[in-house]
């Protein structure tokens, strides 16, 4: 059985070390692939601050067929735009995957306004909001690496304009974790009015980052549902 392979989109801040150990853990069914996005992880590219900057930078990259998209918090917009994007162009994944997000058309009034904030206030936000070790937003060098990128993904959810249009054909599974403060159930479920195929909808042990504590279940479960 040839391997799907899983293209994975990190949240506000994060590069492809958000999916470490994936590859690793992953059943024999799934290539796991972190997309690395522009301005991180050795790229020199400037980050992108608006989606469809950054989603056609991505739509251009050769894909492996066949393939899915897995995206988390912001990712998981912007792995939906990406799937529109390559849909309309005969090249829509197997499946989508998004997790810890409300929908699309529920995006951009989810975020408050960040990107203006001082640099202190920025960072006390974002230690508030975890996902980032609070020892890096201390260390000035790894400080002045980490904010033009964390900058540019909140203005990148907080100007996402979503545009109506017809339901991708591809199945979507929506997760979060169970104890997840910014995303709930039914939050999910809204995501299945953006797809004319299957939905299915899965809550894991865990917070908001539910996807290191509860990886293997995760891995699982999107095997299970390629399967389908």
């Amino acid at each position: 059985m040839t391997p799907v392979t899983l293209y994975c989109l990190p949240h506000a801040g994060g590069g492809i070390s958000a999916y470490a150990g994936w590859r690793e853990d992953a059943p024999a069914n799934l290539d796991v692939r972190p997309v690395r996005l522009p301005g991180r992880d050795g790229d020199d590219a400037e980050p992108r601050h608006r989606m469809a900057e950054l989603v056609d930078t991505l739509a251009g990259e050769a894909a492996a067929l066949p393939y899915a998209l897995f995206g988390h918090s912001v990712g998981a917009v912007v792995a939906f735009e990406l799937a529109r994007t390559r849909s309309a162009a005969g090249n829509a994944p197997t499946r989508l995957f998004v997790s810890g997000s409300v929908p699309p058309s529920r995006a951009a009034k989810h975020h408050d306004e960040q990107r203006h904030l001082s640099d202190d206030e920025f960072v006390a936000r974002v230690e508030r909001l975890g996902g980032v070790p609070p020892d890096l937003l201390a260390d000035p060098g790894s400080r002045e690496v980490l904010l033009p990128r964390l900058r540019a993904d909140y203005a990148l959810a907080e100007t996402y304009d979503h545009q109506p249009g017809p339901p991708l054909d591809c199945p979507i599974s929506a997760f979060a974790g169970r104890d997840d403060p910014t995303v709930a159930a039914a939050d999910l479920d809204d995501w299945a009015e953006h797809t004319s195929a299957a939905f299915r909808r899965r809550l894991l042990p865990g917070d908001h980052f539910y996807l290191s504590t509860a990886r293997p279940l995760l891995l699982r479960a999107i095997a299970r549902d390629l399967e389908v």
